[in-house]
């Protein structure tokens, strides 16, 4: 859980019933959490997937939140994107001799969390994080 003072420096925005499966939309999350915002933005502006065009406008709300809350947006880091699973809508296909073919449209919801942080900080996490893939390295050759 976040401290009051993580608190002030997020942003928050959401996207319900998106019209995706989470099967197409989680592996591109996953691969832009702890990036600017910046650089996202001009990832997914050249990104040919469906869900990008409807992130970039996520992003947007989510930055303008930012400059409401008074935070710079030069600064913004994605912290954390999930796609959790909405409602099902149960469709059917015409079959061969009359038979009804069951499928499902899948929807979900998005949420993303944009929080203010300094050059220093990011380097400290980016230290942090390298730190601890080895540490996990060396505790899995012990396994072994």
């Amino acid at each position: 859980m976040p401290t009051k003072e993580e608190t002030k420096k997020m942003a928050v925005a959401q996207l319900k019933y998106f019209r995706v499966s989470s099967k197409k939309a989680r592996p591109l999350l996953k691969s832009l959490v702890g990036k600017k915002v910046t650089e996202v933005l001009a990832y997914l502006k050249f990104n040919s997937t469906r869900v990008a065009p409807y992130l970039i406008k996520l992003i947007n709300s989510a930055v303008a939140n930012a400059k409401n809350m008074g935070l710079d947006e030069t600064k913004l880091i994605i912290k954390e994107f999930t796609y959790d699973e909405g409602p099902v809508l149960k469709r059917f296909r015409p079959g061969y001799r009359g038979i009804a073919f069951p499928y499902k449209r899948r929807l979900g919801h998005i949420k993303l969390i944009l929080i203010e942080l300094e050059i220093k900080e990011i380097k400290k996490e980016k230290i942090v994080k390298k730190i601890k893939k080895i540490v996990n390295k060396k505790a899995k050759n012990k396994k072994q």
